[in-house]
């Protein structure tokens, strides 16, 4: 511990988080971003949720963090939209569950400003070391949240929907991945692209035992990446392109979500630049 932190009291960490972003779009378009319970559940680029509602509350499952359920205190369109957190894990915010968070869209201009405020801060943990800590996490978090719902509102977002991302924890992924880890069986799909042949054959090519070339051969039958038919007596595979461009979609997603992300941080460190200029 520092010197520093040894002189932080509870009265040093504020009981709410301000930030507001300008956005080049009408009202009704933010609203209907930031009027959805849970949105800003994401790794900092705009991703589908199932959605289901009961009344006041709704239950949010994120592809990768799970299962949130989000009370809705107030929705007044398209000004005001206000939710609390009812339970859910993703960092922080599991010690956070009764915190409110507080959306309000202005005109401004060519567009709006959105702003949010998320309050109940004072009621975290009696250590205000780690309120502290927490409480800064959120407010960089939310930065990065409101950029999120900018880009989503001025149609600069590549979503990533609910089926991709989740397409890349399922088993099925698993196993096509462990199948592609392998360079001999990386060698193998190039040499079956270019021509489907049979264990044998590949195996003399590649200077490989045939048995061995039999083995990786099921495996990337198994991951699907390879089919085989019959021919005579010979058992001929080839490469299943269907199944290579599922594999290139997934990995496609996940480019876009990262070229997202990196002109998201470049966009916030220039501006954070610009205030202290």
């Amino acid at each position: 511990m520092t010197d520093a932190d040894a002189q932080v009291t509870t009265e040093d960490v504020p009981d709410e988080i301000t930030r507001s972003i300008h956005i080049a779009a009408d009202a009704a378009t933010v609203w209907d971003i930031v009027s959805e319970p849970g949105w800003f559940i994401n790794d900092g680029e705009w991703t589908d949720h199932e959605v289901t509602t009961d009344g006041d509350v709704s239950r949010v499952v994120d592809p990768v963090h799970g299962e949130f359920h989000i009370g809705t205190v107030e929705l007044d369109p398209p000004r005001r939209a206000v939710f609390r957190w009812l339970g859910g894990k993703v960092g922080a915010l599991e010690d956070t569950p009764a915190n409110t968070v507080e959306f309000t869209i202005r005109p401004d201009g060519d567009g709006v400003v959105l702003t949010v405020k998320e309050t109940g801060f004072a009621a975290l943990d009696a250590d205000a070391i780690e309120r502290r800590r927490r409480f800064e996490e959120n407010s960089e978090g939310w930065g990065i949240e409101l950029d999120v719902a900018r880009r989503r509102a001025e149609g600069d977002v590549n979503p990533v929907s609910h089926d991709v991302a989740a397409g890349l924890l399922t088993d099925e992924a698993d196993d096509v991945f462990a199948a592609l880890a392998d360079r001999t069986r990386r060698r193998i799909l190039v040499r079956l692209v270019q021509q489907p042949d049979d264990a044998g054959a590949v195996a003399r090519e590649l200077g490989v035992s045939r048995q061995a070339v039999a083995k990786h051969l099921g495996q990337l039958v198994d991951a699907e990446l390879v089919t085989v038919r019959t021919e005579q007596r010979r058992r001929v595979h080839s490469v299943d392109p269907a199944r290579i461009r599922e594999v290139s979609d997934l990995l496609g997603a996940v480019s876009r979500g990262w070229d997202d992300r990196l002109s998201q941080v470049r966009k916030l460190a220039e501006a954070k630049a610009r205030d202290q200029g």
